[in-house]
């Protein structure tokens, strides 16, 4: 069983996982630089030195959790949609792979295509079939 504080420390990473700034940083720079931002970000909230360190030692378990969960759901999203993405996280750090896609399946960002194509990997038809219908007659009304 995790410990209180091993679960916040993965909560607290997981934010700057999610956050698209941050994960274009991690993703797009070199390691000394991105640790940088995470000390200065983790800094401004007031974080002692030791727990910064091990936030920093989780964000690359997580980048790649969520590089694996984007694996597994190649060409599903476009390149503009996988920036937007937002990852739920379990306390161990592993991707909420349900949760993440009903998250998604549920969100205004993403194309209603994708989000069926999404819907039909984790949800069963019939609930498909109602959450789109429900869509379709709020899509008619705000029209």
């Amino acid at each position: 069983m995790l410990t209180l504080k091993e679960t916040i420390l993965v909560k607290l990473a997981a934010g700057f996982v999610n956050n698209v700034d941050t994960r274009n940083k991690i993703e797009c720079s070199k390691e000394e630089i991105w640790n940088e931002v995470i000390k200065a970000k983790t800094s401004a909230f007031g974080i002692p030195l030791t727990l910064q360190e091990d936030i920093i030692s989780l964000i690359k378990p997580l980048q790649l959790e969520t590089l694996n969960w984007m694996e597994d759901h190649d060409g599903i999203f476009n390149e503009i949609e996988e920036g937007l993405l937002e990852f739920c996280f379990n306390a161990d750090g592993t991707v909420d792979r349900v949760k993440t896609a009903d998250l998604l399946i549920h969100s205004f960002f993403l194309k209603v295509e994708t989000r069926f194509v999404l819907a039909c990997q984790y949800w069963s038809s019939w609930n498909i079939l109602t959450f789109f219908i429900t869509c379709t007659n709020v899509r008619g009304t705000n029209s």
